[in-house]
């Protein structure tokens, strides 16, 4: 955050591309049946914005974590074994 507020992360997560050359993945993890489907409906609207508008690259709910995740660990370790050759 600077002095006009914060910076959304979408803009970050360029900044730090552009400047390292490093890629960053932004994965959300959702959780909680009651929280995200009986409570935060209008929050999940939101996760989708956020995913469309490439503020997130994936974004997970409940058992996905379980069943996705390990795949994607398996594409950053890839990727890095990539880059140190």
């Amino acid at each position: 955050m600077d002095e006009k507020g914060p910076t959304p992360l979408g803009l970050l997560l360029e900044e730090l591309r552009l400047e390292t050359g490093m890629e960053c993945e932004y994965v959300l993890i959702v959780d909680s049946h009651f929280t995200w489907w009986g409570s935060g409906r209008s929050y999940l609207c939101r996760m989708i914005d956020m995913l469309n508008m490439g503020y997130v690259g994936e974004v997970l709910f409940g058992s996905e974590v379980v069943e996705r995740l390990p795949d994607l660990v398996k594409q950053w370790a890839a990727k890095h074994r990539s880059k140190a050759k």
